[in-house]
């Protein structure tokens, strides 16, 4: 009799690690959101690690540099300052700085531009040194230093506060802004924010794609769907005598000191377009008369880094763009100029939830319910 061979066991099939097939279920499923995908992928704003620092020597004594110090500030950007992306204004269309040019005027007229009390850390009420306005979704808010802000609506409104399509004698553009009690001229400068924010929308989405899903894992970016824009009116230094100086990098007087914006989806993207209206301020002696530009600072939001900031002057009808995880890792802080008043429209992705109206709305619905359940 032949002696059965005996049979070969197989080795038992390697299954992937737990982790990668989340990651992989996760990159490939479409019924996931993209922030559910992003804190699978990439985590959360708490846990984005701290760019590199920079590392070339310099001889230059001051704690930032500024594009007059040419590759030593287009070396640290690159490596440090990732994300920060800034488009002059003969790249924009004349069509979009007539809009904004428009807006700013219109909404101010309006008397929209208002000085904020708030709260730093929790401590002593203080009022803003800038005035400004929320424009943004129907319901949309914006919480910042203890403040929350309502947004006037970018577009036409239903009878239950929500946006969309009017049909009938209120479907007119910004009818029924009218009906809630804006002039025709707020009313149209309104609408005219939410058409801007479509197309600063398509401009960071298609730079998004250019500059920084190559960079990404899987090229999984944040959103730059804007569902709101904070849009602030400031004066110069030589008008607001009580500007405080940037103490810690002597980088002149602050309209916006030092800060990461709040409340919004993690790698999410911020436009800021600026514009300024001159004032013909001028000062009491020749040294003053030197005209000083606003500027944009940003800086490693850690405090042992020894990454200088930078700061960049910024002329009238810049736009640009915090990208995707820029704002986990850096923080930002407005110098200001001496001479014009500036505007800026600060387009951004507020976190959904409990703070929006229709949360509010529903809340109340159901304690309204509950009390006639309870007295019937």
């Amino acid at each position: 009799m032949k002696k059965n061979k005996k049979s070969k066991k197989r080795p038992p099939k390697k299954h992937a690690p737990a982790a990668t097939m989340e990651a992989k279920d996760s990159t490939n499923n479409p019924t996931l959101s993209l922030a559910m995908r992003l804190k699978r992928e990439r985590g959360t704003a708490s846990t984005t690690p701290l760019p590199p620092e920079w590392r070339r020597s310099t001889n230059k004594k001051s704690k930032y540099l500024t594009p007059e110090d040419g590759d030593d500030f287009d070396s640290c950007q690159r490596e440090c300052y990732r994300g920060f992306i800034y488009e002059n204004p003969k790249d924009i269309p004349r069509s979009i700085h007539d809009a904004y040019s428009s807006l700013f005027d219109d909404l101010n007229d309006s008397g929209l531009f208002l000085y904020d009390v708030v709260q730093p850390g929790g401590k002593k009420l203080s009022l803003t040194s800038v005035t400004r306005t929320l424009v943004g979704n129907p319901g949309s808010t914006y919480k910042y230093l203890g403040l929350r802000l309502f947004s006037h609506p970018w577009c036409d409104v239903d009878e239950n506060g929500d946006g969309g399509v009017i049909e009938g004698e209120l479907s007119c553009h910004g009818a029924t802004l009218v009906k809630l009690g804006y002039s025709k001229r707020c009313a149209r400068a309104l609408i005219e924010t939410g058409l801007v924010n479509k197309r600063v929308i398509e401009r960071t989405n298609k730079i998004l794609q250019t500059n920084i899903a190559p960079l990404v894992k899987d090229g999984l970016v944040g959103s730059a769907d804007y569902s709101l824009t904070l849009i602030n009116k400031m004066e110069p230094f030589r008008q607001k005598k009580d500007l405080k100086n940037d103490s810690i990098h002597g980088l002149g007087k602050t309209s916006v000191s030092w800060h990461k914006d709040s409340g919004l989806q993690d790698f999410s993207s911020i436009a800021v377009y600026h514009q300024l209206q001159d004032l013909n301020v001028r000062g009491t002696n020749e040294m003053d008369d030197k005209v000083i530009p606003w500027k944009v600072a940003l800086r490693v939001a850690d405090s042992n880094t020894r990454t200088p900031a930078l700061s960049i002057p910024l002329p009238s009808g810049s736009l640009y763009y915090l990208m995707d995880d820029f704002n986990h890792c850096h923080e930002h802080a407005v110098i200001s100029g001496s001479d014009s008043f500036r505007y800026s429209s600060t387009h951004r992705v507020a976190r959904d939830g409990a703070g929006t109206w229709k949360y509010i709305r529903e809340k109340c619905k159901t304690v309204l319910l509950t009390m006639y359940v309870w007295r019937s």
